[in-house]
């Protein structure tokens, strides 16, 4: 993934854990911004009506709290702990997935 791949790469120059999963989420912000953009230039103008545009309000807060929480305690947990279980446990997963789905 984008942020394993700049955790990883961030890791390799000497950034500490913390730093460097604080900089992957700060990198994720323009990517997601973009692309909501894009959706939102794609959409008919017909489609968005009064109430989407409410519910597209309401789901930006909600998404915004939970992903500053989110952000916040993975970086505390990687003060203490690292990556290498995820790292073991995603390979696995893609060598089953891989095998599966030939």
């Amino acid at each position: 993934s984008r942020s394993g791949a700049t955790i990883l790469g961030l890791l390799l120059l000497g950034f500490n854990r913390s730093e460097a999963a604080l900089y992957s989420f700060l990198l994720a912000i323009p990517t997601i911004i973009s692309a909501s953009a894009l959706d939102l230039v794609k959409t008919p103008s017909y489609v968005l009506t009064t109430n989407h545009i409410a519910l597209l309000g309401a789901g930006f807060i909600t998404s915004f709290v939970f992903a500053h929480f989110s952000a916040h305690w993975l970086i505390n947990f990687l003060k203490k702990h690292t990556l290498i279980p995820f790292g073991i446990y995603r390979m696995i997963l893609s060598t089953i997935l891989f095998f599966i789905a030939k």
